[in-house]
C-alpha cells in the first residue's frame, strides 16, 4: 500500500485489511500466483484518496472560532448586563435611602433607629439580597410616612399608632435577624378607628424592651407581648419583654450612648392628654422567675378612654 506501507505481504486469503488509514492518497498493489506458481505478468494497482474528517477541514475550524467569539462576546455581555443591573439597582436603592433619611430627621424620630435601618439596608445590598432590601426599604418608607403624618397632630387614632409601632416592630424584627418573637394582641371590643392617643406614644417603651431587654439577652429566646385591651372604661396598655430587666439593663446603659428620651417625655405628655385624670397612669414592674433572678419587664399604660368625634 503506497502511501502507507512499502513492504510486499504474502496471503492466501482473498481479503486484506488495512485499519485506521489517515487522510492521504493511496496506491494499492497486488500480484497474484496460480496453484502452478506462475505469477501475474504485472501487479494490479487501484488508487484512491481519503479526506480528512469534516472537523479538521478549514470551513469547520472556521465556524468553530467564530462560534467561540460569538459565545464570548454573549457571555460578556450578559455578565455586563448583570452587573449593570445591579449597580442600577443599588443606586436606586441608595437614591430612595438619602431621600427617606431627610425624611426621616425631618420628622425628628430617633436617630439611631434611622441610621441603623439605613445601614441594614445597605448590608442587604451589600450581601445581593435585593429582596430583603426591597422588603426593608418598603416598610421603612411606609413608617417615615406614618410618623410625618403623625407629626402634624398631638394625637391619633389608636388604629394609627399600632399601625405604626407593628411596622417598626417587625423592621426591629428584621434588622436583628429575627432574634426575637413578638405577640400583639388588641381587645376586638376597642374601636380603634375612634380612639385617641398621644401621637406615638406606646413605641418609646416598645423601643426600650427591644434595645435594653431583649438584645443583650442570651441563654434564652426574646419575647415581646403587646396587649391592648379596655379595662373599666380605660384603655390598658402592657408592653412586656422577657429580657434582661431594668437593674441588669442599667448598668448596661451606662456602657452605651443611647438612652430613650421619649419615656421621659411621655411622663408630661400624658398629664396633658388626661387633663386631670387620676386614672392616667404608667407603671413599670421588674419580673423575675422561680429562684428570684430577673426574668424581664412589665409596662402597664393606663389611658382614659377619649374618642374623637
Amino acid at each position: 500500500m503506497n502511501g502507507f506501507d512499502t513492504t510486499w505481504k504474502e496471503t492466501r486469503s482473498d481479503i486484506i485489511e488495512f485499519n485506521n488509514l489517515p487522510p492521504g492518497n493511496y496506491t494499492f498493489m497486488a500480484e497474484v500466483a496460480n496453484t502452478d506458481g506462475i505469477w501475474s505478468i504485472k501487479p494490479v494497482t487501484y488508487s484512491f484518496s481519503i479526506n480528512d474528517p469534516f472537523w479538521k477541514r478549514w470551513w469547520f475550524i472556521l465556524l468553530e472560532v467564530v462560534t467561540l467569539l460569538l459565545a464570548i462576546q454573549l457571555f460578556i455581555r450578559f455578565r455586563t448586563g448583570i452587573i449593570t443591573k445591579r449597580e442600577e439597582e443599588k443606586t436606586r436603592i441608595n437614591k430612595l435611602l438619602a431621600d427617606y433619611q431627610m425624611k426621616a430627621l425631618r420628622a425628628q424620630m430617633n436617630p439611631h433607629f434611622i441610621f441603623n435601618a439605613i445601614n441594614s439596608i445597605q448590608n442587604f445590598v451589600l450581601l445581593k439580597d435585593s429582596t430583603q432590601a426591597y422588603d426593608y426599604l418598603t416598610k421603612f418608607s411606609r413608617l417615615i410616612r406614618l410618623v410625618l403624618i403623625s407629626t402634624k397632630e398631638n394625637e391619633m387614632t389608636l388604629k394609627q399608632e399600632i399601625e405604626i409601632l407593628a411596622l417598626y416592630v417587625e423592621l426591629e424584627q428584621l434588622r436583628f435577624e429575627n432574634a426575637f418573637e413578638y405577640i400583639f394582641h388588641v381587645d376586638e371590643k376597642i374601636n380603634t378607628e375612634a380612639v385617641v392617643i398621644p401621637a406615638l406614644f406606646i413605641q418609646p417603651y416598645v423601643e426600650n424592651a427591644i434595645w435594653h431587654g431583649l438584645m443583650p439577652l442570651k441563654g434564652r429566646k426574646g419575647i415581646l407581648d403587646i396587649s391592648i385591651k379596655e379595662d373599666k372604661k380605660n384603655l390598658l396598655i402592657t408592653i412586656k419583654d422577657n429580657g434582661l430587666g431594668r437593674e441588669r439593663s442599667s448598668q448596661i446603659k451606662k456602657k452605651v450612648a443611647h438612652q430613650s428620651m421619649g419615656m421621659d417625655l411621655n411622663n408630661k405628655r400624658i398629664e396633658l392628654f388626661a387633663q386631670g385624670s387620676e386614672v392616667a397612669q404608667i407603671i413599670i414592674k421588674d419580673i423575675y422567675d422561680e429562684s428570684g433572678e430577673p426574668a424581664g419587664t412589665h409596662v402597664e399604660i393606663i389611658l382614659p378612654m377619649i374618642e374623637s368625634y
